[in-house]
């Protein structure tokens, strides 16, 4: 069965949104609006890591990426709504985890980004250190192949001079 990129993509962003409406209106403590906006991001790490094994396209690379920078939009205008609904408040720690979700989002997305493009360059330089064994390998073969014929080409040359001198030598007796 083939992964769906694109559903999932879809799914772990809706749980992003969602976790980022229920952390404003409900005016969740600074750990679990962290938890609730940047888990989904990091769940779609691991499925595109997982995925990555197989080989990965460069629009799912950078997905991540976008993800990460939509949980950063998200999050900057919880920060807006935030202040639209209870106004600028004494405590300004769920205002202030909104602003540090959208950073870490940001910084999150980029190295899971390069994470995965790291994994998929190696994967290319293996499948190179392989094309290049086995062109070696087929080269050992045409090699051995042409040694091979050279010998018998060789043979056939003695044999070919054998007769000729045998004709010469027989017209000249005769």
């Amino acid at each position: 069965m083939q992964l769906n990129i694109n559903r999932v993509f879809i799914f772990m962003m809706t749980l992003a949104a969602t976790g980022a409406l229920l952390s404003v209106l409900m005016n969740l403590p600074v750990p679990v609006v962290l938890a609730a906006e940047l888990l989904p991001l990091c769940l779609y790490f691991s499925v595109l890591y997982r995925a990555g094994a197989n080989g990965l396209s460069h629009t799912a690379i950078d997905s991540v990426y976008y993800f990460g920078f939509i949980v950063t939009i998200l999050s900057l205008a919880g920060s807006v709504m935030r202040v639209w609904l209870f106004g600028i408040e004494k405590d300004m720690s769920g205002l202030i985890a909104q602003f540090g979700v959208g950073l870490l989002a940001t910084g999150l997305a980029l190295v899971f980004r390069l994470v995965l493009t790291a994994r998929v360059e190696s994967l290319n330089a293996k499948d190179l250190s392989e094309m290049i064994a086995e062109y070696v390998q087929r080269i050992d073969g045409i090699v051995s192949k042409v040694e091979a014929s050279a010998a018998s080409f060789e043979g056939l040359s003695q044999s070919l001079q054998e007769r000729t001198r045998a004709v010469v030598e027989s017209t000249f007796e005769e």
